[in-house]
């Protein structure tokens, strides 16, 4: 007589292999729902998020480097942002270790080259000191900005989108520059303009901007921006 236990059922099998089969697909098909349902919620949008996190972090680093040249017992007006990879114009690396940001004698900053994932031009980071921002310390005072000019839209949003700054609707950028004049920083804190937001009250001390129309800045009509301030003053 045959053992009823013993009998092989071959349909349970099926019927396992049907289940993942089903779970696979709604897995699939909430993925792509999502994906249409859901802007920027693609591969590239998790990559611009990790772009994001990657500027706002050099630039506390750099405000940390700042700090550290300060600490050495240098003045605000002996910062130096000399590198070989630099434009002249910041002065020649090595020459003063301790006020150089990116000297490990001085800030200990290493050295970013530019991302061309993220800017719509190749543009290496500015150092100004040309503007008084505004909330930002003394009214009366420049401040030390970095500036990575020639970011896209897309990271410009995030970026306020996480600061808190109002970029909706995105013509609202225009109004945090103005006209920006990039001055390179060489020791000099000088300048007649005053970094707003959509509001006085709305203005932080990170975001993006986008130079204003016809402002006569050093960057073309509607170029997106990142600053950071380093130093207020």
């Amino acid at each position: 007589m045959k053992n009823p236990a013993s009998s092989n059922h071959p349909e349970s099998g099926n019927v396992l292999i049907y289940i993942i089969g089903a779970i696979f697909l709604i897995g699939l098909l909430t993925v792509i729902l999502k994906g249409t349902t859901t802007p920027g919620s693609g591969i590239d949008y998790e990559a611009m998020i990790l772009k994001a996190s990657q500027v706002r972090a050099y630039g506390a680093e750099l405000e940390r480097g700042v700090s550290y040249v300060l600490r050495n017992g240098r003045s605000e007006t002996e910062i130096s942002f000399a590198h070989p990879n630099h434009s002249s114009v910041y002065g020649t690396y090595g020459s003063d270790p301790t006020a150089e940001v990116f000297n490990l004698q001085g800030g200990g900053v290493t050295w970013k080259d530019n991302d061309s994932d993220i800017q719509t031009a190749d543009t290496d980071w500015v150092f100004t000191a040309t503007s008084d921002m505004n909330l930002v310390g003394d009214s009366s005072n420049m401040d030390l900005v970095a500036v990575l000019p020639y970011i896209t839209q897309d990271l410009c949003l995030y970026i306020n989108e996480q600061t808190g700054i109002d970029s909706d609707p995105i013509e609202n950028i225009d109004n945090l520059g103005d006209a920006y004049v990039l001055t390179p920083f060489a020791g000099s804190f000088s300048g007649s303009e005053t970094f707003l937001g959509d509001t006085p009250t709305e203005f932080k001390p990170e975001g993006c901007g986008r130079e204003a129309a016809g402002g006569g800045g050093s960057m073309p009509d509607g170029t997106m921006f990142y600053y950071k301030v380093l130093l207020a003053r």
